[in-house]
């Protein structure tokens, strides 16, 4: 051991409470730094678990290939997985050309995996001439199948078996009428029995619309001529996916979701989680590095004299700095192994905390686990690691400045003007004499605190910008969710009313709370007006205009409460609601639309469709507005009669039906079921969204960011703490020969005290001066970019 090691224990062992002090921001910005990278690998594991158990293991699915065209594919070496389905052929929809159904040949063991079939009535097929149906065919207005039915499907072959777009089809001679592209050639008649009815599966553009997944072999699909393959890629990475998509440029291709849940793989996904992982890292790293650094400089102040000596016989500024780095890393080593054990631990627990709010979100019953490798490990320490040199490397440059003998005589080489030490008025009338010590004290010596002067201001910067975040993400989540019904059914447009009445029979379901159907004309309408309430923010002049109904008793509850009869609305009449509602600081508010009431409405289609412009009278003019339902903000709502939709939709706008239910307490999963069955058996278009679901959702998401940032803020305090405390007890230390000299010159206690505590105002006063701007700043940022998304007025939090 050298001259410069002995050195180096010694003062660790002699300065115990300032090495356990910066021991422990090793630790802490360690276990952070940990805590981020164990976090980010846990939530990529988690959602490629949900993605798989979902939708497969494939990264690339091809949607039709030939058995000669896949044997020949360029860079098969990237392949670690091939998943085959057979494409049998297809059972045509109507006359259109184009819409059809799938029918494709499945093993048992792509059932399991790459295409994981998810059950909703039946089983999965088993036996030869079994096969199950996607929700899509089974909705079908045409269709009508049941569990244990048995059909037989006119099996054709088409040319292409892409769900149709715009890439197949050609204008007419005439520039009006439209060619598709895709031939039909009668194969065969395939009997099969429906043993099940499953999910609609995320396998590609070609598997998107509905299927008849048939039980098949495997020696079968090896044999069969037209395919769907799945690819899963090897060590995946941008790279990889790129070179093997590269030799798919003539095949209908998807990259599948699961690619956009890999570190290695260029997405939204993971530039997201690079971009927070790495801010918050730097954040971690500043302010470790302001408190280690600020430790090595109280050590090296409170051995200034040792050093000073050392430097009168010779040792150099380099050695200087290998005494300075030697510490550090000796601190490095015992401190590491602590902070990532530490990490560990911190995000186990969270990891078990955060699983039931990321499965609701994600709608799966996937844990998420703690996952690590050895590069990360390795990335954790190489960033602790320059974080310590860089700590270690600033106090050394500060005090090599001082000179040997003015450090040996423990004199402090300070520039200040007396005019700036000359203390305010105000300081010392209200603090005495105390308090112009403190005053002169603080102005004598601001380099001392100036490190830890910045770490308390971003600290208060960072706590009110997160805090911002929270707040403005929480009154976002309540825009987002007002007004909001447990159940929403949405129907596929209709043409006209006639399928009205069976519609309002599902109101009547056993288990339905309450409930209602709102009848709206599917076409984008707008309206101009000059008498528009000062506070209506509206584009160009024009707002959005809903022409709606309800259903009849609903419209009958409504009418009664207006005072408005039915004959009153016959025709192009229609009740005018005022005012729409909106969510602004936590609290439900409601704008008015016209600042007087018009006596008719004329209403204009959107740019660049030639309709005529239609005009309302207006029957009645509601001032308050409909707050029992869910309605578009910034929307002009015109209540019609259904009779009165009827005519518009004939006249080829279209209908939109919605229903609208709440569910009786603790029966929500069993009316969504039975709405599903009856929505089937009443061969009705339609789907059932699980809103309350959704509402809890987002409500889990912002409570899960919530446990995650006052997590990360909650070590961030504790290094701030570790650095006042080491600061501060410093201070006193080095400070001991001045609070000799004042009480030898007769400065009693109470006049002590003041001083200290005028000195702690003061610099809380400069913290308070410096942070609230900034954070007021960043805060206002944080606003205008959730803003862009949503329109809430800005506040800061906490006050």
């Amino acid at each position: 051991m050298n001259i410069i090691q002995k050195l180096t224990v010694r003062f660790i062992k002699r300065n115990k409470s300032i090495s356990v002090v910066i021991l422990a921001g090793i630790v802490l910005s360690v276990a952070l730094m940990t805590s981020l990278f164990l976090f980010s690998n846990s939530v990529y594991r988690f959602f490629r678990d949900a993605t798989i158990k979902k939708d497969g293991d494939s990264h690339i699915a091809v949607g039709d290939i030939s058995r000669e065209r896949l044997e020949t594919l360029p860079n098969q070496e990237l392949v670690e997985k091939r998943t085959l389905l057979s494409l049998m052929g297809v059972e045509k929809i109507g006359q259109d050309h184009g819409i059809h159904f799938i029918v494709a040949g499945i093993s048992p063991e792509a059932m399991k995996e790459s295409v994981p079939l998810r059950i909703v009535e039946g089983r999965l097929p088993a036996y030869e001439g079994e096969a199950v149906i996607t929700r899509r065919v089974s909705s079908h207005e045409d269709k009508s199948l049941k569990i244990g039915q048995k059909v037989v499907i006119d099996l054709h072959q088409p040319n292409y078996y892409a769900y149709p777009s715009n890439e197949y089809i050609l204008p007419g001679e005439d520039g009006q009428s439209v060619q598709s592209l895709f031939e039909y050639t009668k194969d065969r008649d395939l009997p099969i029995t429906i043993v099940g009815i499953v999910e609609n599966v995320n396998i590609g553009r070609v598997m998107r619309g509905g299927v008849y997944f048939v039980y098949q072999t495997p020696e079968e699909i090896e044999s069969a001529e037209r395919l769907w393959a799945g690819f899963v890629i090897k060590d995946i990475s941008t790279k990889k996916l790129n070179d093997f998509c590269s030799g798919l440029h003539d095949l209908e291709y998807n990259q599948l979701e699961l690619t956009h849940y890999y570190p290695t793989v260029q997405s939204e996904m993971s530039l997201l989680m690079k971009a927070g992982t790495y801010s918050l890292l730097v954040i971690v790293a500043l302010v470790g590095v302001a408190l280690i650094q600020n430790g090595f400089l109280i050590s090296l102040s409170r051995r200034i004299r040792d050093l000073s000596v050392l430097s009168s016989i010779g040792m150099t500024r380099r050695q200087k700095w290998i005494m300075s780095l030697t510490e550090g890393l000796g601190l490095y080593f015992i401190g590491m192994p602590f902070g990532i054990v530490t990490g560990l631990a911190v995000m186990t627990v969270l990891l078990k905390v955060m699983t039931p709010k990321m499965q609701n979100i994600s709608e799966t019953d996937v844990t998420m686990q703690l996952t690590w490798d050895p590069l990360t490990l390795v990335i954790i320490a190489v960033a602790a690691l320059v974080t310590l040199f860089i700590a270690s490397v600033i106090p050394v440059v500060r005090t090599s400045q001082k000179s040997p003998l003015a450090g040996v005589r423990l004199q402090e080489d300070i520039k200040v003007k007396s005019e700036r030490l000359k203390s305010p008025k105000i300081v010392s009338s209200l603090f005495g004499a105390g308090g112009e010590i403190a005053w002169k004290n603080m102005r004598r010596n601001r380099r001392r605190f100036r490190g830890a002067l910045v770490v308390l201001v971003f600290s208060m910067v960072l706590f009110l910008t997160l805090s911002s975040l929270m707040h403005f993400l929480n009154l976002s989540m309540r825009r987002f969710t007002l007004g909001q019904d447990d159940i929403e059914v949405c129907g596929i447009q209709l043409e006209d009313s006639k399928d009205f009445n069976r519609w309002e029979a599902l109101l009547d379901t056993d288990l339905i709370k309450d409930g209602y159907i709102i009848y709206s004309l599917n076409h984008h309408l707008s309206h101009s007006s000059d008498h528009f309430a000062e506070r209506l923010d509206v584009i160009d002049g024009s707002i959005q205009v809903a022409i709606m109904s309800f259903d009849t008793m609903t419209l009958d509850r409504l009418l009664r409460e207006w005072d408005v009869s039915r004959e009153g609305l016959e025709g192009k009449r229609a009740v005018l609601v005022n005012q729409f509602f909106y969510e602004e600081e936590g609290h439900r508010r409601a704008q008015d639309i016209f600042d007087q009431a018009p006596s008719e409405i004329t209403l204009m289609p959107r740019e660049g469709h030639d309709e005529s412009p239609i005009t309302f009278e207006v029957a009645e003019f509601l001032t308050e507005g409909l707050d029992f339902c869910a309605l578009r903000s910034t929307t002009l709502h015109l209540v019609v009669l259904p009779e009165t939709l009827d005519l518009l939709a004939k006249e080829g706008l279209g209908l939109d039906v919605t229903l609208y239910a709440n569910a009786e307490k603790n029966q929500l999963q069993p009316l969504i079921k039975r709405l599903e069955t009856r929505i089937r058996e009443e061969n009705l278009q339609g789907y059932v969204f699980n809103m309350a679901a959704d509402v809890q959702s987002t409500k889990d998401l912002v409570s899960l960011s919530s446990m995650i940032i006052y997590c990360f803020l909650a070590i961030i305090f504790l290094i701030v703490i570790a650095n006042i405390y080491n600061t501060l007890s410093a201070s006193l230390r080095s400070r001991r020969r001045e609070f000799a000299v004042l009480r030898s010159v007769g400065m009693d206690e109470r006049d002590f005290r003041r001083m200290l505590r005028v000195e702690s105002f003061l610099y809380s006063l400069k913290i308070v001066f410096y942070g609230i701007p900034l954070a007021v700043l960043t805060s206002l940022c944080v606003h205008q970019a959730i803003g862009v998304a949503v329109e809430f007025s800005f506040r800061i939090p906490y006050l």
